[in-house]
């Protein structure tokens, strides 16, 4: 109930962004462990975040359609994103470059929510 914007959902693609980057900067296995960890950690959070989101600032009445719209763009990014990496990561610079991208997207998906503001108040 303290963030009825989008800035939950900044701090966990934030997040995301970091765990995702840190297996292109290093090697370490316990760098690894650590990203996997965090990922894991955060990932399912994002879910709740934009229920969160739709139920503040949606009347009740539309909730299914605003859950259902996230839920549309989550499985259309979940189709295109490892489409797109798989190609970087083919490419000269391997799965660190497409790492890097994919950090890159989810820090811009967290900028983009840090701009996004209540709608007003749910009925």
């Amino acid at each position: 109930d303290r963030s009825r914007g989008g800035q939950a959902l900044a701090l966990l693609n934030g997040l995301l962004g970091v765990a995702t980057v840190l297996p292109a900067l290093t090697g370490s296995w316990p760098v690894a462990l650590a990203s996997g960890l965090l990922f894991g950690g955060v990932f399912l959070s994002v879910v709740a975040s934009t229920t969160a989101l739709v139920r503040h600032n949606l009347p009740a009445s539309q909730w299914a359609a605003g859950i259902s719209a996230f839920t549309i763009v989550f499985a259309a990014g979940q189709i295109v994103g490892p489409t797109v990496v798989g190609w970087i990561a083919d490419g000269p610079g391997g799965l660190a470059r497409g790492l890097v991208f994919s950090a890159a997207a989810l820090w811009l998906g967290a900028l983009l929510a840090a701009r996004q503001k209540p709608i007003g108040d749910a009925e």
